[in-house]
């Protein structure tokens, strides 16, 4: 679910915890607020998540941060799993976070998700 920079305002909806198969979730460059619902813990599938440049707050440490995806051992981990968010939320199992909405530099990935094989190796297809 590809919704980066779609002018989205408001809380997350706690209704994307049931998505329990979705694999991707770019929600970051919106104007998303208030805390990330505890229900996100149903995301078992999770992959590649984008919450950064949002006015988003709390911790995805008791949610996103137990799945399995972003709990693995660095021995197990197998470099396709990303997780970024803005600094001021919590986020022990971030890929990297963000200062700040000035802070263009944070995620300048653009990858586009998918089931390519060379996503699957952590080779991030680039768009241009």
């Amino acid at each position: 679910m590809d919704l980066d920079y779609n002018s989205l305002v408001g809380p997350l909806p706690t209704e994307l915890g049931n998505l329990s198969k979705l694999e991707f979730l770019l929600l970051n460059r919106n104007v998303l607020t208030g805390d990330i619902p505890a229900e996100f813990s149903g995301l078992g599938s999770l992959r590649l998540a984008f919450l950064d440049h949002n006015s988003l707050s709390g911790s995805l440490d008791n949610n996103l941060c137990e799945l399995a995806t972003f709990n693995e051992s660095p021995e197990d981990a197998d470099g396709t799993e990303m997780l970024i968010a803005d600094c001021i939320v919590a986020c022990e199992c971030c890929t990297s976070c963000c200062t700040d909405d000035s802070d263009t530099e944070c995620n300048t990935f653009t990858q586009i998700p998918s089931q390519d094989p060379y996503w699957e190796a952590g080779k991030w297809p680039m768009t241009d």
